[in-house]
């Protein structure tokens, strides 16, 4: 039931936004007032197939968490529990279907495979099955279109679709796109990295909470290469982020000893970003950030006790933890919505030298809603021209 997912690297996590709220007066209120909504706090709001996916991805994963207390108080799951499992399989498996048919792109593929994951990780292998081949016949398609429209533009796409048709059994397609790649023409290349670091509060907004566990930093470690066209100037980027955010824990006991905490954590850890824009050798334009395959979620957490006299013992008054979705990166939505620092002002620093470096402070100026633990951090980037053909002389 714990195997790591066969398709995780390839995937991104979706879940409802959640509006936290941290109370200035009762733990148990803040507790009582944990409400899912309907908006995105990192992006726009998500369309209402998208809407479905995350809901029957979040009642998938509650359902394997009631599992696992199963297995850890008796030592099986039960025949109930299987059927359940099965039925919300099935309505995953819906939902990502029903999405990859409006959005026949790589983010289709990619809610496909993370319905699949889960399927392969309670041994619902039809359902797996059935959702890989929908994902195969749709890399297949894509791929076909790539290796009629391919150019220097769109390199770094035909690598990842290497790596997807393989991983899924299309070995022939694989094939035939590498060699294309290997044949094309000249092409301009940029690598760079951008590392985010964020610095843990020692304590949460507005509560008498201390750090129980965690603390340190959070980070971001970006990957970026850049492809020009050398005839059209066409440039093409993608940006790999990988998240480290560990648990966070702030808490407090009363005189009882009786225990009321908070947690913050990320869930998914692999992205991927798009981006276009120009480059003629000496400057660049660069168009927003766009995720491609999917996002990550802030996990924020709440557990409160209360002493219970009659019972002379501490007694749970809630226990809950709810996702704030669509995280990707603080380079593109920020902390709430607006970045600090953009890829295009990052590259404007590039100045015509083929390598160049750089770093910025930035601060969470969304700190007080007790989501994002982190007040700011530093960005620092280094980038390097490793395939020059532009300028042309």
């Amino acid at each position: 039931m714990c195997a790591v997912p066969q398709f995780a690297p390839l995937i991104g996590l979706f879940g409802p936004h959640v509006d936290p709220t941290t109370s200035s007066s009762s733990d148990v209120e803040a507790l009582v007032s944990m409400k899912p909504a309907g908006r995105g706090l990192y992006r726009q709001t998500p369309g209402d197939d998208d809407v479905a996916f995350q809901l029957a991805m979040i009642d998938v994963k509650t359902w394997i968490r009631l599992g696992e207390i199963e297995v850890d108080e008796t030592g099986a799951v039960s025949a109930e529990w299987k059927a359940g499992m099965t039925s919300r399989l099935e309505k995953l498996a819906d939902a990502a279907e029903a999405y990859a048919a409006s959005h026949p792109d790589a983010s289709g593929i990619s809610h496909l495979l993370a319905a699949a994951d889960p399927a392969i990780t309670t041994g619902n292998q039809s359902i797996a099955d059935k959702l890989i081949k929908e994902a195969k016949v749709a890399a297949e398609k894509m791929a076909d279109e790539l290796l009629k429209e391919s150019d220097c533009g769109r390199v770094r796409e035909m690598a990842n679709m290497v790596d997807l048709l393989t991983s899924l059994g299309s070995l022939d397609k694989a094939a035939a796109m590498q060699q294309k790649l290997e044949s094309m023409g000249k092409c301009d290349q940029w690598y760079g990295t951008i590392n985010i670091d964020f610095d843990i509060a020692s304590s949460p907004p507005r509560l008498d909470y201390t750090m129980e566990s965690g603390g340190g930093k959070w980070s971001e470690n970006h990957s970026v290469e850049m492809t020009t066209n050398v005839s059209s100037f066409v440039l093409k980027g993608e940006d790999v982020v990988k998240l480290n955010f560990g648990q966070v824990m702030y808490g407090k006991k009363d005189r009882h000893g009786c225990h009321t905490y908070h947690t913050h954590a990320g869930e998914g850890g692999s992205l991927v970003l798009k981006f276009d824009g120009r480059y003629d050798g000496f400057t660049f334009s660069v168009g927003d950030l766009q995720p491609e395959g999917g996002t990550a979620s802030i996990t924020w957490g709440a557990h409160g006790e209360t002493w219970d006299s009659e019972a002379e013992t501490c007694k749970v008054i809630g226990d809950q933890t709810v996702p704030a979705p669509n995280y990707t990166t603080v380079l593109s939505h920020g902390f709430s919505g607006s970045p600090p620092i953009t890829m295009q002002e990052i590259l404007d620093q590039g100045d015509s030298n083929d390598s160049f470096s750089g770093s910025e402070e930035i601060s969470n100026n969304a700190f007080e809603l007790g989501i994002f633990p982190s007040e700011g951090g530093t960005v620092r980037w280094h980038f390097w021209h490793t395939q020059k053909y532009l300028p042309q002389k």
